[in-house]
């Protein structure tokens, strides 16, 4: 993130509050979900699966 002009504070801050997780079971992944306060997803995808699985999280 220091390529991008974040600066250390910055950095700090989104490592305390998110996680990056590997590629995981769909049961696996669907119980991280209800756990997730926000989801994000990758540039390039239109996150209409991702809404759908956080709705039927709760």
């Amino acid at each position: 993130m220091s390529g991008l002009g974040v600066p250390q504070c910055g950095r700090r801050r989104f490592c305390d509050a998110c996680g990056l997780h590997p590629r995981m079971p769909p049961a696996d992944f669907h119980a991280l979900q209800g756990q997730a306060d926000f989801l994000l997803d990758s540039m390039g995808w239109s996150g209409g699966v991702t809404a759908f699985g956080a709705f039927c999280a709760g």
